[in-house]
């Protein structure tokens, strides 16, 4: 399956921020109508990003959903969740 594109043009985070970026961290991404989280997958060169979507989307309105492979640039994130800090039950 090949990764689709995420294209915003805002800059939420600061690139030294971006950089701390790692396999296995919740990042929250902005496709300029939804907000949403997504499991990283893969850190690509030139700060692209892999990653599964891991919140539920308006259907109708975007063209992936939940757990759909996502490729995405580091200008769409907007907040990051360590994955040495999740815990899960």
């Amino acid at each position: 399956m090949r990764a689709r594109l995420i294209n915003n043009t805002e800059y939420p985070l600061t690139q030294d921020e971006v950089k701390l970026v790692k396999n296995g961290d919740l990042v929250r991404l902005s496709n300029g109508r939804d907000m949403f989280w997504s499991q990283v997958a893969d850190v690509k060169t030139r700060g692209y990003f892999d990653g599964v979507v891991s919140s539920r989307l308006p259907v109708k309105e975007t063209a992936y959903n939940f757990g759909d492979l996502i490729r995405f640039h580091g200008r769409h994130i907007y907040n990051i969740s360590k994955s040495d800090s999740l815990q899960y039950s």
